[in-house]
């Protein structure tokens, strides 16, 4: 009997390395696609020791028992214990600076590109981190609970971990290959709901904005959630996970009571339909109206304010237009 080899299944070489080594941990990489925002390969290390792996581009998947997905060593500053050795407990970094100013130039650019300045980062919770090795954005359960983190460790135009701003060196021969981002949960809350919403953070729609009136916009990042909200246009959501279920959404800022907007990176047809369900879920669940914005296929962040608050209307109207 011949054995054919599944096509569909990720070689152990293809994820294995570069998996998270403590329990709960996800990292996503490039794998298939090369290119700004084509970081879609994800690589869990599940509480049992075994690893999963599911690349959103090629739908390729990929499988580790705890046996065999034991590694050494690897030179990483997110992982750089060894796998068998004790487990740290779940911390959220105790050493987040919100002086965008004292930041590795590449963080400090990379954030204020998108409008986000020093008080932003107080009053949202964003800083960065030394021990985590990048720009670190909370994530709460929906009762408000502070319940993972996620760790920003590489930004355009450099794939290694930044140089300090003193040290005055040439990095690019010194970065070592890192992922993009890094998703840490707290044990206890596996599987669970963890989303961004800037009322955790203290952040309140103005007194003069009646809550009730103001849409929701969904989306996929934190920066993204800050610019909507900073707008006054709508308040934003980040979602933290596909674990997420709108079901579980419609209690947080009475939601229920308001319109949604789903507005996430539209840049593949696997993120294309996790918007429509989305919407479609929202519809029945909230008595106002329920949008998606399918066009443009960038995520908010990367628009101005003016162009945040036209889409954000068109949607609700149902006026918005394909880009050209």
């Amino acid at each position: 009997m011949t054995r054919r080899r599944n096509n569909r299944r990720l070689a152990r070489e293809e994820f294995v390395p570069y998996a998270p080594t403590r329990p709960g941990d996800q990292v996503n990489i490039h794998h298939c696609k090369i290119g700004q925002n084509n970081d879609r390969l994800y690589i869990r290390r599940n509480y049992d020791g075994t690893i999963v792996a599911y690349c959103h581009h090629c739908t390729r998947s990929g499988f580790a028992d705890s046996s065999s997905s034991r590694i050494s060593k690897r030179s990483s500053r997110w992982a750089s214990e060894v796998v068998g050795e004790p487990v740290p407990e779940w911390t959220y970094p105790d050493d987040i600076s919100h002086r965008v100013g004292e930041w590795p130039r590449e963080a400090s650019n990379w954030l204020l590109k998108y409008g986000i300045v020093e008080e932003d980062c107080e009053r949202f919770g964003v800083g960065y981190s030394e021990s985590s090795g990048g720009i670190v954005f909370p994530f709460f359960d929906t009762k408000g609970e502070r319940v993972a983190f996620q760790v920003r460790q590489r930004f355009e135009g450099t794939h290694g971990i930044p140089a300090k701003r003193e040290e005055g060196v040439d990095n690019a021969g010194k970065n070592r290959e890192i992922p993009k981002y890094i998703t840490s949960v707290r044990p206890e809350s596996k599987g669970s709901s963890r989303i961004f919403f800037p009322r955790f953070c203290g952040v309140y729609p103005s007194r003069d904005t009646d809550c009730f009136l103001l849409p929701v916009c969904v989306v996929e990042d934190v920066v993204s959630a800050i610019r909507i909200t900073k707008t006054g246009a709508a308040e934003g959501i980040a979602l933290g996970g596909v674990s997420t279920l709108p079901s579980a959404l419609v209690k947080v800022g009475d939601l229920s009571k308001r319109s949604v907007i789903v507005w996430l990176d539209n840049d593949n047809p696997t993120v294309l339909q996790r918007a429509s369900d989305l919407q479609r879920d929202f519809e029945v669940l909230v008595s106002g109206d329920s949008a998606i914005v399918q066009y443009p296929r960038l995520d908010p962040k990367r628009y101005s304010s003016g162009d945040i608050i036209a889409i954000i209307n068109d949607a609700l109207t149902g006026t918005e237009s394909e880009e050209d």
